[in-house]
């Protein structure tokens, strides 16, 4: 998959959660979380209950709950992507914020925030996302109409084996304008924060 993914991914991920009431019961998250591993790297999901796993495979993980309003939705993502060429950290940072913009489409999505900034963690170079991004196109529950709010913040760090891979966590929020969870900011980086590469 590649790292320009992420903002339709995260679409995907909080529709499926709106739709579950019509699958099987998806498995729920015990609470408090326990830490989950996948190929290349593991995580703690929030400390909170009603998250369920909506998908996994062997690199890729998706969580969901729903927020207050029927059309609100949280999700963490987690995989391993394919990041374009870089030589130095600087570039690494730049390929993120590109990789990121590609996936707004401009029909649909205006992106109102981006910003990309240097991180370390755990030795690693890494890029620490934060984007906020209005969806004018977004499927929802309730019959509401104008435009949502999509906002994330994403670790984003050199997969340990492969220079052309990278490990990317992402916390996000769909809500309303006015409606933006206040604890969002310490609640994605709380999952952020554990992000351990392997």
């Amino acid at each position: 998959m590649k790292l320009h993914c992420i903002v339709l991914t995260l679409t995907a991920c909080v529709v499926a959660i709106g739709c579950t009431s019509a699958q099987p019961k998806l498995q729920e998250l015990s609470s408090p979380p326990e830490r989950i591993s996948q190929k290349g790297y593991s995580f703690v999901p929030p400390n909170e209950k009603a998250w369920v796993v909506i998908g996994r495979s062997q690199t890729r993980i998706a969580l969901a709950k729903h927020g207050e309003n029927p059309d609100e939705s949280y999700a963490v993502q987690g995989n391993v992507v394919e990041i374009g060429p870089y030589e130095t950290q600087a570039e690494f940072v730049q390929a993120v914020k590109d990789a990121e913009a590609q996936d707004t489409p401009s029909q649909r999505f205006h992106m109102s925030q981006h910003e990309v900034v240097s991180v370390e963690k755990h030795e690693a170079a890494c890029a620490r996302s934060h984007a906020v991004v209005e969806d004018n196109a977004a499927q929802r529950k309730s019959g509401s109409t104008g435009p949502m709010v999509l906002e994330y913040l994403a670790l984003t760090c050199p997969y340990p084996k492969d220079k052309h891979l990278a490990v990317s966590v992402n916390y996000s929020q769909r809500y309303y304008a006015g409606d933006r969870d206040p604890s969002f900011d310490e609640k994605a980086m709380s999952v952020l924060n554990t992000v351990e590469l392997q």
